[in-house]
């Protein structure tokens, strides 16, 4: 009977251990579908998205939108990606990179994010969604 040179036994048990490890270690998370493109980050996108996707099925088309937030940062990340999340409306931000472009005075919805949100919103009807409020100043949409 042949014998097999030690190699071949360290060889074949380092690949059978590969392979157990491979199987072991494999997570399969494709059950699992993230929610936003922001999900396992620390960046607080996320819930800022979540919030926008909850807000933009209480506006409706050609309404004109501002967001207040805790910080002009928050805010100015929040108007950006409602750029995306709501394009049927009209965002009218109220900062730009730190500076002030605040024209929102006349915004028939205000999306307040927070609740350190710097402002109230003023009159109108508000609604309560995950992450802040919706609120109708008045508005007479379609």
């Amino acid at each position: 009977m042949k014998k097999f040179p030690e190699s071949v036994w360290w060889i074949g048990g380092v690949v059978a251990t590969g392979i157990v490890l491979l199987g072991v270690l494999q997570v399969d998370v494709s059950h699992i579908p993230p929610d936003t493109p922001f999900n396992n980050t620390s960046s607080g996108h996320a819930e800022q998205w979540r919030f926008l996707d909850e807000a933009s099925e209480l506006v409706p088309a050609g309404a004109t939108v501002t967001i207040h937030a805790p910080d002009p940062d928050t805010e100015m990340s929040l108007s950006m990606m409602a750029v995306g999340l709501l394009p049927h409306a009209a965002m009218i931000p109220r900062a730009y990179y730190g500076r002030s472009v605040d024209a929102s005075a006349g915004a028939q919805f205000v999306l307040t994010f927070g609740a350190g949100a710097d402002e109230s919103d003023g009159p109108g009807r508000s609604v309560e969604i995950a992450g802040g409020t919706v609120t109708d100043r008045g508005s007479t949409h379609p």
